[in-house]
């Protein structure tokens, strides 16, 4: 039920940043240990997760949970996903989107596509985007937005309230929007309240995130405007889960199993 690898360019929703790495000591990519660490990541949760979200899940059904996700269940579904929340559930059978939340920054007649909002690495933006890395907020990382092309880079801005109206930011919903990673971060930081950078995307053909909603894989609900720019992003999945109330809230506390005990 993996999102489709789309290779769709990425400069349709925000421009490449290749052109600006080009020359780097990263030559336009990012650190083979960024990579390479996701790998290991996806890998140990992969074989971790099946027997404990299924005995979970049927646990909290027997009690009464009934039918936990569905389309009629999503409070937030709507015609477009731009803005929304994607919040993977404990049945999503992808190592890539374990645990995760996504936020919907374009949503086309070609298909949706979002950022993981809750993978930190330890890459500073520094390291890969110079002086941009003045910008990034708490915690001023790298994160995996997804496993499309993760050579490149998507940047989500705040728009301060009296910000003035400029190019280099692009809304997605209110005052959040992706940014233009070309320009001068000079020209740029003066807009912004706060700022973050993702590696990849996540990205769904048309009529397949609708298929692996119904199919109970994701819930879609209300983003704020915090969640994008969260000071404590590994704790965002439950976080989003507990403010839902009622038995969604009980997702929260489905458990991380160690992978050193598969």
């Amino acid at each position: 039920m993996a999102p489709a690898r789309t290779r769709r360019a990425v400069h349709a929703y925000t421009p490449s940043v290749k052109a600006k790495l080009s020359g780097s000591r990263h030559h336009g990519v990012f650190p083979r240990k960024v990579r390479e660490r996701c790998c290991k990541r996806a890998t140990a949760r992969y074989r971790a997760k099946k027997a404990w979200a299924c005995a979970v899940l049927d646990g909290v059904r027997k009690n009464g949970g009934g039918a936990l996700v569905s389309r009629e269940t999503s409070p937030a579904r709507t015609e477009s996903f731009v803005g929304s929340l994607l919040v993977a559930t404990p049945t999503l059978q992808d190592p890539n989107f374990d645990r995760t939340v996504v936020i919907g920054v374009g949503h086309e007649s070609d298909g949706v596509l979002g950022v993981v909002l809750n993978r930190a690495t330890e890459m500073p933006v520094s390291d890969v985007l110079g002086e941009w890395g003045g910008l990034a907020g708490d915690p001023a990382v790298l994160f995996e937005g997804g496993p499309v092309q993760p050579e490149a880079a998507i940047a989500l801005g705040w728009r301060k309230a009296d910000a003035p109206a400029s190019d280099a930011f692009r809304p997605v919903m209110g005052r959040l929007g992706t940014l233009d990673l070309s320009r001068d971060p000079d020209d740029v930081g003066g807009l912004l309240q706060g700022m973050r950078v993702f590696a990849g995307y996540a990205g769904w053909s048309p009529g397949q995130l609708e298929s692996e909603i119904d199919a109970g894989a994701w819930m879609v609900f209300d983003a704020l405007p915090t969640d994008p720019f969260s000071t404590n992003p590994e704790e965002l999945w439950a976080m989003v889960w507990k403010r839902q109330g009622g038995l969604l809230s009980a997702v929260a506390h489905y458990p991380v199993v160690d992978p050193a005990m598969n």
